[in-house]
């Protein structure tokens, strides 16, 4: 499956909490690659991706969510988490 375009957003998580956590609810281990992300983000369909620190897991979050809700969410949350190493991922579809 291929994708339209991917965006990197500093300081940004959208959908905070393990009920949002779409294909693996307490996350992958923080030793996976961006690109092992991508993959498995890509293999699912999940638009977001999410890094949620420097010495953190990973996320995948929004599957199934629409991506105009997804833009806006990722504006209001752009640059609100000031812990180093905190970014999402925005795979447009």
């Amino acid at each position: 499956m291929a994708f339209k375009n991917i965006t990197r957003h500093d300081n940004c998580d959208i959908f905070k909490g393990t009920r949002y956590n779409d294909i693996e609810p307490y996350g992958f281990d923080k030793s996976k690659t961006l690109g092992e992300m991508i993959d498995l983000a890509v293999l699912h369909k999940c638009p977001i991706i999410v890094k949620a620190g420097t010495n953190a897991k990973w996320y995948l979050k929004g599957k199934g969510r629409d991506d105009e809700l997804l833009k806006v969410m990722i504006e209001l949350a752009k640059y609100k988490y000031e812990r180093p190493g905190v970014f999402c991922i925005h795979i447009e579809y």
